[in-house]
């Protein structure tokens, strides 16, 4: 269950929760924990303070180290989703960036503001995918295929005021919900 205080799991049975911890230390995860998503066979947990790693079987958290040459916009992780090519985004609240790289220990990014011709900053704290597999972020919609993308705003009808962290979500017949400050908005892709 990830919270504002940190991360915690259900312990089987009892229901009793209790408090996931960082690598040998054994340091209690005590950082915001805006999004948590499954990539390959390990669990990639966003925080207020970077990416952590829950691999399979392990019961500590990892930081991911990441690659100075090609590292994250930013250390405030707001989502995090992997689309339909197997591409992990990561929203973070200077940009948006790609996983380029994994080898188990160190990660690398690449920019989508870059990819996409802006400047270094928030795009919005929510991601979602259509089924064409373009991706929605809070002030665009964006095009993989091609880079290209398209401005969304509230001429467009689109104003759910700034988007709550970990209330986005894609139903089964592909409507796409962001929650916000202003309330639901319903995306209904064609």
């Amino acid at each position: 269950i990830g919270t504002d205080a940190g991360l915690s799991r259900v312990e089987g049975r009892s229901s009793a929760l209790s408090a996931m911890t960082t690598g040998s230390s054994g340091s209690v995860l005590d950082k915001l924990v805006g999004t948590i998503t499954e990539y390959q066979v390990d669990l990639w947990i966003g925080t207020s303070d970077g990416l952590y790693l829950l691999s399979d079987g392990s019961t500590a958290l990892k930081p991911v180290s990441v690659d100075p040459q090609a590292p994250l916009a930013d250390n405030y992780i707001s989502d995090i989703i992997v689309d339909s090519r197997g591409w992990l985004w990561v929203s973070t609240s200077q940009g948006v960036d790609i996983l380029e790289s994994w080898n188990g220990e160190i990660a690398a990014f690449r920019s989508v503001n870059k990819a996409l011709g802006l400047p270094p900053g928030n795009l919005g704290g929510a991601i979602e995918e259509d089924r064409q597999g373009r991706i929605w972020i809070q002030s665009l919609l964006v095009d993989p295929n091609d880079w290209s993308y398209t401005r969304i705003n509230r001429s467009d009808g689109w104003d759910v005021g700034n988007t709550w962290i970990g209330s986005n979500a894609r139903l089964k017949d592909g409507t796409i919900l962001f929650g916000g400050t202003r309330g639901l908005m319903m995306v209904r892709p064609a």
